[in-house]
């Protein structure tokens, strides 16, 4: 018996692997030394940083590399609430003000 992978799961772990290998052969000829190199800053010579390349590619890959643990948990649980909370309470500060600029 034979079993069919389909459905949403296997479409996005699909895609993923695609993305990630079609990351690691760019990468991989960039190392290599294939190709034109890139010019930068008019034609100037710019030398890239290599850690700020790989932030930039981590950034790029979050949506795929991102992992629920017990601090990001917190974090997206404390935080939006009370940014939500902030937002509200300065929203009615400025129609406080607002309303009292006209009535005087």
């Amino acid at each position: 018996m034979t079993m069919t992978r389909s459905g949403p799961e296997f479409e996005y772990s699909r895609r993923h692997r695609q993305i990630r290998r079609s990351f690691r052969l760019s990468t991989h000829r960039r190392q290599a030394g294939e190709g034109e190199e890139e010019k930068m800053g008019g034609g100037m010579e710019v030398h890239k940083n290599r850690w700020i390349e790989e932030w930039n590619a981590g950034r790029v890959n979050l949506e795929f590399n991102f992992r629920w643990t017990r601090r990001s948990m917190a974090v997206v649980g404390l935080a939006v609430p009370i940014l939500v909370y902030k937002g509200i309470v300065r929203e009615f500060h400025m129609q406080d003000l607002e309303d009292h600029r006209g009535s005087s």
